[in-house]
């Protein structure tokens, strides 16, 4: 028996993931007119090498900021993922002495609520400076 993979299913992750990564990037501008701020992707290096991938760094360095533009309901790997983007957001600001601004930008706010209803979420970030804001994109 030979089975035969649909042609398109590649073409069509790779669409989708063009149009989210240009949907974040518009609700990170919409977010950097709101504040009077410019945010660029910035890749910083890790004490031990390698680097970490930040959706926006101002150009100032006053505020860092994350995108998840997921709509619905956060599967637990959906979950895992901004929360790790998260973590990364409060790494980096203390890394930067705790002056920066840590920003967590939805799309949905149905899913930024959920994020931040639950109790792996708040167990993980009692002690953080995070800021979640909900940008519905025009």
């Amino acid at each position: 028996m030979t089975y035969m993979a649909d042609p398109g299913f590649e073409a069509n992750d790779i669409l989708n993931a063009l149009q989210r990564q240009q949907d974040e990037s518009r609700m990170l501008q919409s977010l950097g007119r709101f504040m009077a701020v410019e945010f660029h992707p910035k890749s910083l290096p890790l004490p031990g090498g390698g680097v970490m991938e930040i959706d926006g760094y101002s150009a100032k360095g006053n505020a860092l900021c994350n995108v998840c533009s997921s709509e619905g309901t956060l599967t637990e790997d959906e979950e895992e993922l901004v929360l790790m983007n998260a973590l990364k957001l409060n790494y980096v600001a203390q890394t930067l002495g705790n002056t920066v601004r840590q920003i967590l930008l939805f799309r949905d706010p149905k899913v930024a609520r959920a994020f931040c209803d639950s109790d792996r979420v708040q167990d993980a970030m009692q002690d953080s400076m995070l800021e979640v804001c909900v940008l519905a994109p025009a």
